[in-house]
């Protein structure tokens, strides 16, 4: 975490919150990465992206292509931080995907 000492309190806060939680955090993303998700029949991981969202409190909704949006209220009226990602994979569906570390 270089250079994190020179970062304001909260982002200091936040990353340290972010190196205790790396195992679990990672683990994480390993299952969701290995969910199959071809182009086309995303739902499958969609579903479990949604899950993940509303486990940490946000607000989830999917539009009418199947993308999915979790939302929370920040507290002090700035501006909005968009984080996005594809959930289709460019693997087909019989493709094992599974995560080598």
């Amino acid at each position: 975490m270089a250079g994190v000492n020179s970062l304001p309190e909260p982002l200091r806060r936040a990353a340290g919150w972010l190196a205790e939680h790396e195992a679990e955090i990672m683990a994480e993303q390993i299952a969701l990465c290995e969910i199959a998700a071809p182009t086309g029949a995303e739902a499958t991981r969609a579903d479990a992206v949604a899950a993940a969202m509303g486990v940490i409190g946000l607000r989830v909704e999917r539009d009418a292509v199947g993308n999915v949006i979790g939302t929370r209220a920040g507290t002090h009226g700035g501006a909005a931080i968009v984080i996005s990602s594809h959930l289709d994979t460019v693997f087909g569906a019989d493709q094992a995907v599974r995560v080598a570390r």
